[in-house]
């Protein structure tokens, strides 16, 4: 991949729509932080609307009644999945580092199964790990059709606006799903997360507060748990994203610890499934394989200079600075899976090699990740912006 700045292309997210069960239109776009979409301007024009007749009129109400609490349901379900994996690697089982297992949990966290949660709007209680690792990703399962060949970049300088959606195929960007986080926009040519609170009255506010009251400090703060799933499936990749932390979000809640930071998905076949890599608060550059929802640490060592204390010194990542994340992640002889991470503090374009790890299909839980699947971003627990995303197939 390129080591030198590149002019900035057209972004391909030139057309966006926010759902119908967004409240952007009403709330979001009203701070003045959130930039209007073009296609949300103004008053809109419905029409003529034609009288029906009044024997239609008992099914249309008891239909519209059963849409309404279906789409509720399957909302606070998919909501809950971030709290309950949010201690997938909080310590509720501990980890062995080093082809270690967490079961449920990792010594940079687990959660408790799925099972464990019978009320869908009911947040499980998360015990304390000093090395707790959240992680809220995504439920949906990946079906690859096509294997993605070339590349794709994305340097966030066009419009940008995309909205959490409960399933990828209702992402309103053909290139991202934002599976958690509230939502996502464009400004100064960069993506940026919600910041500091949202505004009064946003319906996102309701349904992490239901949902992940403590990790999004009752609802205001959605961005802490921050997952953005490029969409594709990728087979052997190069990927790359510069991230800027703009505040660090310490709430006080069990699962915000050591493990969380900036990483990237490889291999992202579900939240059950995955390979990341990157760059914790506490200092640490990781890399790290879920499967059947046991994590298990494939690399963990020394980057950043500083004592980390979770109180006092919540994290070593500077602010305002850039963090380069690069990760390779291929298929090689007898099934097994390299993967490579690279960090390049300051955006000097000069990426230092940190770790390179294999996945040999026996030490770590079971079968190497080996089919194509989904990318991807995710931050824990910031205020972030995030620039120049870079995915090549190898």
């Amino acid at each position: 991949m390129d080591n030198a700045p590149q002019e900035k292309p057209k972004n391909r997210e030139t057309s966006y729509r926010v759902p119908a069960h967004s409240d952007a239109q009403n709330h979001v776009h009203e701070n003045p932080m959130y930039p209007q979409p073009e296609d949300q301007v103004g008053t809109r024009s419905y029409g003529h609307i034609p009288i029906i007749k009044r024997r239609v009129w008992p099914f249309l109400i008891l239909g519209g009644f059963v849409c309404f609490w279906s789409s509720y349901a399957i909302t606070a379900r998919s909501l809950t999945s971030i709290a309950q994996d949010a201690a997938v690697e909080v310590g509720i089982v501990p980890d062995v580092s080093q082809g270690g297992a967490t079961t449920g949990a990792a010594s940079d966290g687990a959660s408790p199964t799925k099972d464990a949660v019978q009320d869908p709007n009911q947040v499980p209680n998360l015990s304390t790990d000093k090395d707790a690792d959240q992680d809220a990703g995504p439920n949906q399962i990946v079906s690859p059709q096509e294997v993605e060949q070339g590349s794709f970049e994305d340097q966030f300088s066009g419009d940008l606006y995309i909205e959490e959606a409960i399933a990828q195929d209702q992402s309103s960007s053909d290139q991202w799903w934002l599976n958690s986080g509230a939502f996502i926009f464009r400004r100064n040519d960069m993506a940026h997360t919600v910041e500091g609170d949202l505004p009064e009255g946003s319906s996102w506010i309701d349904s992490y507060a239901r949902s992940a009251p403590a990790q999004t400090d009752n609802g205001r703060k959605p961005q802490n748990v921050l997952r953005l799933i490029k969409r594709g499936a990728w087979q052997d990749t190069a990927q790359e994203v510069y991230f800027k932390v703009l505040q660090y979000n310490a709430v006080q809640v069990d699962d915000r610890g050591a493990s969380n930071g900036l990483l990237l998905f490889s291999r992202y076949i579900d939240d059950d499934n995955l390979y990341y890599g990157g760059l914790r608060v506490d200092g640490n550059a990781v890399i790290k394989k879920k499967i059947g929802g046991t994590y298990h640490t494939l690399y963990k060592g020394p980057f950043l200079e500083g004592v980390f204390d979770r109180e006092t010194a919540p994290t070593l990542i500077p602010e305002n600075q850039w963090v380069g994340i690069r990760t390779i992640t291929q298929n090689v002889e007898d099934g097994r899976v390299k993967i490579e991470l690279f960090i390049d503090m300051g955006r000097t374009y000069q990426w230092e090699k940190v770790a390179e790890v294999y996945d040999d299909g026996v030490a770590y839980g079971g079968s190497a990740h080996v089919a194509p699947s989904n990318a991807g971003i995710r931050s824990d627990f910031m205020d972030i912006s995030f620039d120049h995303y870079k995915i090549r197939a190898l």
